[in-house]
């Protein structure tokens, strides 16, 4: 070995095996402990402030107004009844050209007794 490993062997014995920290730090653990304690004691103790419990109430009556106008404020709209007048017209008007159109299909000769007479009258 040479003598540089030697000193260096012989400084890595002198030194501690344990690492002391700068500072205490339990003062900061101890600290951090208490100020959640008191945290979770304020939030478990308090239950719910006056100025929930106001909108609390203000959020219910709030709904209650609306609950009870609205049949009033949402009156069904006259014009949807002109539209589906609309629609019934249209639909009786569509009705009578169907029948129509099938009568005066019916009364024509199928295709099939015009070929058969041409037929006949070519052969």
């Amino acid at each position: 070995m040479s003598n540089f490993d030697e000193q260096l062997s012989k400084h890595i014995a002198e030194l501690s095996k344990e690492k002391q920290p700068e500072r205490d730090l339990f003062r900061g653990i101890e600290l951090g402990i208490e100020a959640q304690r008191e945290s979770n004691e304020e939030t478990q103790g308090q239950g719910v402030s006056s100025n929930q419990w106001l909108a609390i109430a203000a959020s219910v009556c709030l709904v209650t107004v609306l609950w009870l106008s609205a049949p009033f404020a949402f009156k069904p709209d006259e014009s949807k009844n002109d539209n589906y007048a609309l629609v019934d017209a249209m639909s009786s008007q569509q009705q009578q050209q169907v029948s129509s159109l099938l009568a005066s299909y019916q009364s024509t000769p199928s295709i099939d007794r015009r070929l058969a007479a041409a037929v006949k009258r070519i052969g």
